[in-house]
């Protein structure tokens, strides 16, 4: 639900949407793809209602990348033409280069006709994000909008798709860019970030304005936010390679104990307890050397009593 809310998104610039969850942020995506229309004001579109022009003609502008892309069971070089059923096989190339997937596509020994599988499921979460991509730009968008399209990857798979985002963003030249923000470190060279709360805005500015002018605002708490996560990420990573690195057995309980206290002893993971306790539980990555459910219990209780 929006409430009073009003906005111009300017042509050929970027534009962020961020706030939270409940705050309006898909709300005003799907008013923008005439999903449903407003019960109060319009949608305008180079100053014409947006309920006055043909839905279609109108849809055919707008490239749309998602969370999770929708990809069909056929061949990347078919899930690419539904952008437009009309490009050639250089244009579909060189739309891949521009989402950074060519170089994993050119490496299939059936490289664009390779099938994806049921929901893309032969790729990753990375590569299915920049087939989207790709398919977005197929269509040479007027409008481009990305509906947390980084959200559900990995911090390598988010770098690899921004970065393809970034380069089509300068190749395809004056188009108009609308980005649902999750991840703040996607937005910060936006030209503008609208922040919702409750169905208004309620700060308006770039990155850098939106820090300083509102120090303890809601755009400031929720960088706070992402970057004690990404904190912990990082520690979590570090821990869990160290893990590793220590070879920890599940043959000897003795053994176990001994291994996870001296983990335990690293002074900056032992400022997060809490975090400690929920690691150590975790089974190791490799399945042949994870730690039983059961015995893991027993195991991290007596961690802890001879911490104390």
């Amino acid at each position: 639900m929006l409430n009073n809310f009003s906005c111009t998104f300017e042509k050929g610039k970027t534009t962020a949407i961020v706030g939270p969850s409940g705050s309006g942020k898909s709300t005003i995506v799907q008013l923008l793809l005439r999903f449903y229309d407003p019960i109060q004001g319009h949608v305008l579109i180079d100053g014409e209602r947006l309920d006055t022009l043909k839905l279609r003609a109108f849809r055919k502008q707008i490239g749309y990348v998602s969370q999770e892309p929708i990809l069909f069971n056929c061949s990347i070089k078919e899930n690419i033409l539904l952008g437009c059923p009309e490009a050639t096989d250089d244009e579909i190339i060189e739309a891949l280069k521009m989402a950074n997937a060519w170089d994993f596509v050119d490496k299939y020994p059936q490289k664009m006709d390779t099938n994806v599988g049921a929901g893309g499921g032969q790729l990753s979460g990375g590569q299915k994000q920049r087939i989207a991509l790709a398919r977005a730009i197929i269509k040479k968008p007027k409008i481009l909008i990305f509906d947390e399209a980084t959200s559900a990857l990995d911090k390598k798979n988010e770098a690899e798709v921004q970065k393809a985002i970034n380069t089509m963003k300068k190749n395809i030249g004056d188009v108009t860019t609308i980005t649902i923000a999750h991840r703040l470190s996607t937005i910060k060279e936006a030209d503008r970030i609208l922040v919702l709360k409750k169905g208004a805005i309620v700060e308006d500015g770039n990155h850098d304005y939106l820090l300083k002018t509102y120090p303890n605002g809601v755009y400031a708490k929720l960088v706070s936010q992402q970057e004690n996560l990404d904190e912990q990420t990082h520690r979590r990573q570090s821990f869990s390679a160290k893990r590793k690195n220590e070879n920890v057995s599940d043959h000897h309980e003795g053994g176990e104990v001994e291994a996870l206290m001296e983990l335990l002893d690293d002074e900056e993971l032992l400022n997060d307890p809490d975090y400690l306790y929920e690691k150590a539980k975790m089974r190791e990555a490799d399945e042949n050397d994870k730690i039983k459910d059961a015995k893991t219990e027993a195991i991290i209780a007596d961690v802890f009593d001879k911490k104390k």
